[in-house]
């Protein structure tokens, strides 16, 4: 049995003796069984409540169950954590139910991924970062009385973007004038994000544009 699977049996001992609410650990076991029933061989289990059999057409259908299982324990005790609807998702996609996967994902995407279910994703299935990316048009609008003034200049803003792609927060880092500051402040919020991701996992972040006013 790989590391891997070790771990998934550590974690099931652990969560048999103790019999608390661990959230986090909930989470961690069901990520390693999303990846042992995604076909993962070095994280299947040979003993606890879903060890392999070796036939997959029994084995993966059992893994995804109790992945599901101990996820829908860890959405009680973590329900603000985006993380465990999107590895329902994956469960429901390994067992080809695409519409429950897309409604656990839009469920997701009002949430947070907390710090810890960020590290645990970066541990076991080893995701790079990718910063959010504006992919909608600035419609900047110069403020008339501003150009009277001849003030001109790089205002630069900082930019919360949710998992959905939307700007919930704009704040000016730099600016030569507040007249430039606000129109840009306003024009920012419209527009449209890829989000920061985790690997596939849209997680809410920050971006830094620059805009011009010449």
């Amino acid at each position: 049995m790989g590391e891997g699977g070790d771990a998934v049996v550590e974690l099931e001992l652990h969560l048999a003796a103790t019999r608390r609410d661990e959230g986090l650990v909930l989470l961690t076991l069901g990520l390693l069984y999303v990846l042992a029933g995604q076909g993962e061989p070095s994280i299947q289990p040979r003993e606890g409540p879903a060890a392999v059999s070796g036939d997959w057409s029994v084995d993966r259908p059992r893994l995804l169950a109790r992945a599901e299982a101990l996820l829908n324990e860890a959405a009680v005790l973590r329900p603000d954590d985006a993380l465990v609807d999107h590895l329902l998702a994956d469960a429901a996609r390994g067992r080809g139910e695409m519409e429950t996967a897309a409604a656990l994902v839009e469920r997701g995407l009002g949430k947070c991924t907390l710090t810890a279910s960020t590290e645990v994703l970066l541990r076991y299935r080893e995701l790079g970062p990718h910063p959010a990316r504006q992919t909608g048009d600035i419609a900047l609008e110069y403020p008339a009385a501003a150009a009277r003034d001849g003030v001109s200049g790089e205002v630069v803003l900082d930019l919360l973007v949710s998992p959905a792609g939307g700007v919930h927060q704009v704040t000016v880092v730099a600016s030569p004038d507040r007249r430039l500051s606000a129109a840009a402040a306003e024009a920012l919020g419209r527009v449209d994000f890829a989000p920061g991701r985790i690997g596939k996992y849209p997680v809410w972040s920050w971006a830094r544009v620059t805009v011009a006013f010449r």
